[in-house]
């Protein structure tokens, strides 16, 4: 392969990279809002994360209060998903129209089988 061609595909990977580095930030940053929200009993702005399906699904405040605020430690994005691990759960997030919204909350990792969710589902 010519040099020419090698720094092409380098700098596509480089750009690449960095929109991925940007939706993770993105995803993050409504998943944090999403937390902060919980954590502060801002019922109005939690529900307004939430993806339709699961506002069609059950009454927001009572998904609200399954749930537990957390710290977010660690941030996956793949495609128009996202995975987010906060303290001992996960949020599952969608990329829509209007942006991230949460999809599923208070999910617990069951290892081979899917997760459990306490809102929603992945």
């Amino acid at each position: 392969m010519s040099m020419r061609r090698v720094a092409v595909v380098l700098a596509a990977l480089v750009g690449l990279s960095a929109c991925g580095g940007e939706r993770v930030r993105e995803a993050e940053n409504v998943a944090r809002a999403f937390l902060g929200a919980l954590a502060d009993n801002r019922t109005e702005e939690a529900c307004a994360l939430f993806g339709p399906r699961v506002l069609a699904d059950e009454d927001c405040a009572a998904a609200l209060e399954k749930l537990t605020p957390a710290t977010i430690v660690e941030t996956e994005v793949w495609g128009d998903g996202a995975i987010v691990r906060a303290g001992s759960g996960t949020l599952f997030l969608s990329e829509f129209n209007r942006g991230w919204l949460v999809t599923a909350a208070g999910c617990v990792d069951r290892g081979e089988v899917p997760y459990d969710c306490a809102v929603g589902g992945p």
